[in-house]
C-alpha cells in the first residue's frame, strides 16, 4: 500500500508551541486507512493534519501488507481497550483524580505564595535597616 511521508513539527506542550520549541519528526500517513505512524505512536488521522506550514511532504513509500495489517490490528486493539476502560469506570476515576490533583496543586501554589511573601517582607526589612 502506498503511504505518504511527511516531516512535521510537533510540540510537547502548549508552552513549547507558543515559544516555538517544537521538534521535527517523520510521519508515515496511510491515506486510504486514515492511519499515521511516526515511531512514537500509531493513530487515526485525517488529511487536514498535513496541511499548513508545520507539515512538509517528503515523498511516498510502499508499505508491506504485513505492516499494514499490524497497524490496523493495533488501531483496533486501542479502540477495544478504550471501550474496556469505559466499562471499568476509568473516566469517572480520572475525573476524581484530576480534581484531587488540581486541589493539591492549588494548595502547593498557595503555600508557595505565602512563603514568598514572608521572604519578601524579610528582605524589605533588612533593606530598610541599612
Amino acid at each position: 500500500m502506498k503511504a505518504k511521508v511527511y516531516k512535521i513539527e510537533i510540540h510537547d506542550s502548549l508552552l513549547s508551541c507558543n515559544h516555538g520549541f517544537g521538534r521535527k519528526i517523520c510521519e508515515i500517513h496511510l491515506p486510504e486507512l486514515k492511519i499515521a505512524y511516526n515511531g512514537e505512536a500509531c493513530f487515526e488521522t485525517c488529511k487536514e493534519r498535513y496541511k499548513g506550514k508545520h507539515a512538509r511532504s517528503v515523498g511516498e513509500i510502499e508499505v508491506p501488507d504485513e505492516v499494514v495489517r499490524n497497524l490496523k490490528s493495533y488501531i483496533n486493539a486501542k479502540k477495544k481497550l478504550e471501550k474496556s476502560k469505559n466499562w471499568f469506570g476509568e473516566q469517572e476515576f480520572k475525573k476524581k483524580f484530576d480534581k484531587y490533583q488540581l486541589k493539591e496543586h492549588l494548595e502547593r501554589l498557595n503555600s508557595f505564595c505565602i512563603e514568598r511573601k514572608k521572604i519578601n517582607k524579610r528582605n524589605h526589612a533588612k533593606r530598610d535597616k541599612k
